[in-house]
């Protein structure tokens, strides 16, 4: 990834999402631009307006964000090169010199609601509202001004913002891990790797799934995971996005072959190793 080291590196949000944490720790000479939606943020790299891209795929607690998956189907000429993984604490973030008993109202993305469950169950007098991102919710937050309102989001967002943590963790559960892919555009061909994603598109008859995933136990190749999402083309098929793993190298096109057509790779790779990575608090914001 060395040639990415002082690129343009997108992500999803604003300045001070969990997301903008991972650019800024696989990439410490890059710089990071937000962008609204993983729509556009995948469109930038397409049309070359960044080099690469953090894209979550996958939440321990939420479980597998369909859209990133769709978004790489859809760009031929996009490909995961490598994934990472990042420490999620969320955290209730309030206006400096607020109690918590003044709060009325939180906002956050509904991903990070959603891993809050527990929190607001105990504390069931919250209001909860939507927002598009949570490092957003923590800025518009602190510029409206309103001492009855809180955001839940990174630690590093309150910092940037000046909010105040009035709760340092608010997960359900430990641990609370998302894992990335990095994306990029038209990139140097792979020979062979022992990590492949593919999207399968298979035949509407009893056992096609079955002898899908036998070519994977033939190959003694894991799989790691399976989504399925409704096919584009034909209602009520499904297109299966699966990520697999080998212990040794694989050929690529060998690969291909043993799927007979039906397979189209979005990313082959060797994952980089991660020596204990830091998480976001740790980040100079």
């Amino acid at each position: 990834m060395k040639p990415l080291e002082s690129a343009i590196i997108g992500f999803q949000g604003e300045p001070g999402a969990f997301s903008d944490s991972v650019a800024r720790r696989v990439f410490p000479a890059a710089r990071s631009r937000g962008f609204t939606s993983f729509d556009a943020l995948i469109a930038a790299v397409a049309d070359g307006t960044i080099a690469a891209a953090i894209l979550p795929c996958e939440n321990s607690l939420h479980g597998s964000i369909s859209r990133a998956y769709d978004l790489l189907l859809a760009y031929d000429g996009i490909t995961i090169i490598d994934e990472t993984e990042e420490t999620i604490v969320q955290t209730l973030v309030g206006l400096p010199g607020v109690a918590f008993e003044e709060i009325t109202t939180v906002r956050s993305h509904p991903v990070a609601l959603e891993q809050c469950r527990t929190f607001f169950t105990q504390e069931s007098h919250l209001e909860v509202q939507a927002a598009h991102d949570t490092a957003g919710a923590i800025r518009e937050m602190i510029a409206n001004g309103d001492r009855h309102v809180a955001a839940i989001g990174p630690a590093a967002a309150a910092k940037l913002y000046g909010g105040e943590i009035l709760r340092a963790t608010v997960n359900d559960e430990e641990p609370n891990v998302t894992r990335f892919f990095i994306v990029a555009g038209t990139v140097q061909s792979v020979k062979s790797a022992t990590r492949f994603c593919v999207a399968l598109h298979l035949h509407h008859r009893p056992g096609s799934l079955h002898e899908a995933l036998g070519v994977f136990a033939k190959l003694q190749i894991n799989v790691r995971s399976l989504v399925a999402r409704p096919s584009r083309i034909r209602p009520f098929e499904y297109t299966f996005y699966i990520e697999c793993q080998s212990s040794e190298p694989i050929a690529v096109d060998h690969f291909l072959q043993a799927f007979d057509g039906r397979a189209h790779v979005l990313g082959a790779y060797e994952k980089s190793t991660d020596t204990a990575p830091p998480t976001y608090q740790e980040l100079d914001f």
